[in-house]
């Protein structure tokens, strides 16, 4: 039993390094406004399809791992990025 899941490990593994996608964080964007961060964030995805979600604070999500997500939250006030943002 241990044997098929860690043969299910790696192949899951060497799934997302054919796709190349990695967890890149951007802390350029902490502090600016939540448009130049989305452009930041597009100026550098090299082509791939990425999801950005704009999320306040203590707005409740998946916890699913999704690297072709990128989650930006957000000051409700300011409309600045709060933190930074990371695929995942």
């Amino acid at each position: 039993m241990f044997r098929c899941l860690f043969a299910l490990v790696l192949l899951l593994i060497s799934a997302y390094a054919q796709n190349d996608w990695t967890e890149k964080c951007y802390p350029d964007c902490e502090g600016k406004l939540v448009s130049e961060c989305q452009d930041i964030i597009l100026a550098d995805d090299r082509g791939e399809e990425l999801n950005i979600q704009v999320i306040t604070p203590y707005e409740p999500v998946t916890m699913d791992y999704r690297l072709d997500r990128v989650r930006i939250r957000r000051d409700t006030e300011t409309n600045r990025v709060v933190g930074t943002p990371c695929r995942g």
